[in-house]
């Protein structure tokens, strides 16, 4: 087996690789190479030094990324393996490489998100992981949006060019102090606003007055058998909070992704925010997955 650091000419035959192992395990999501790109151009990121590529004579058998989040010392390993290699060992060299990574880059602590399973559990555990945080994944099928209802003094606006700034500022301020947020900066979220999967149609804005009292960023997705609709961000304001604001901005996120034609809306909750689990069952949200974080805590840093 030959190990090596990714170079911009893998992209093809890393994009069909990921999807490889997404649709093995049940993911329809699709990926192209010039998505990919896209996630791997994200300002902080360098894949060329902290991606690895493991293969044989027949192609890739893993890949492993890092994502440096140094503001916070974090760093979260994505990684993914061939079926064929799957439970064979490689596991432990790939998650051997992230620990070295994450220690050359002087960080606390190495997350790690996988499907929950005694194999993983034990893997990580023996590797000196210990769990960290459950998420669920939740999906919603319904045929139509319930209509949004807005308190009084609010309103709802989409994202214009030059609200980079105030998206970052809100979205700092939402998810500040929550487990493992690293604080965005403008440019991280300028390339996100830029990316294929955004429009901003679908990033809006809930205000009262001059005030932004918070915000849902939804995406778009193509999957195996149509487009998929993401709530990838949604939060309210610390100062605004208590009003019943969430939901109306989640519908109002919802009615987009529904005016989009996608065949269903999903969206990551962490299992102990039990006020958002609520709310996202309030309007049809069915629980359809978890995964599990562990986390390594760097010694000598």
């Amino acid at each position: 087996m030959k190990v090596r650091n990714f170079t911009w000419a893998d992209l093809p035959a890393l994009a069909e690789f990921i999807d490889v192992i997404r649709k093995a395990a049940g993911d329809d999501r699709s990926i192209t190479p010039s998505s990919l790109e896209e996630e791997l151009s994200m300002p902080g990121l360098a894949p060329e030094e902290d991606c690895s590529l493991f293969e044989d004579g027949q192609g890739l058998l893993a890949y492993s990324l890092i994502h440096p989040e140094l503001r916070i010392r974090r760093t979260v390993l994505d990684m993914g393996f061939h079926p064929s290699a799957a439970a064979t060992g490689l596991e432990r060299e790939v998650v051997q490489r992230g620990l070295a990574k994450a220690r050359e880059l002087n960080a606390a602590v190495l997350h790690i998100c996988v499907p929950p399973s005694r194999f993983w559990k034990n893997t990580l555990e023996e590797e000196g992981f210990s769990p960290a945080h459950k998420y669920w994944q939740m999906h919603w099928r319904g045929e139509t949006v319930p209509p949004v209802k807005l308190p009084n003094g609010t309103t709802i606006q989409a994202f214009q060019p030059g609200d980079e700034g105030r998206i970052t500022q809100v979205q700092n301020a939402a998810f500040g102090g929550s487990w493992g947020f690293a604080p965005n900066t403008v440019e991280e979220v300028t390339h996100r606003v830029g990316m294929s999967i955004s429009s901003p149609k679908g990033i809006l804005f809930l205000t009262h007055g001059e005030e932004t009292s918070g915000y849902c960023w939804t995406t778009v997705q193509d999957g195996s058998s149509g487009s998929i609709g993401c709530i990838a961000m949604i939060g309210v304001a610390p100062s605004h909070r208590g009003r019943g604001l969430g939901k109306p901005i989640l519908l109002a996120g919802m009615d987009y992704l529904q005016s989009r034609g996608v065949e269903y809306i999903k969206l990551d909750v962490d299992e102990t925010n039990g006020s958002a689990i609520r709310l996202y069952r309030s309007v049809g949200f069915k629980k359809t997955m978890e995964v599990h974080w562990f986390e390594s805590l760097l010694s000598g840093t």
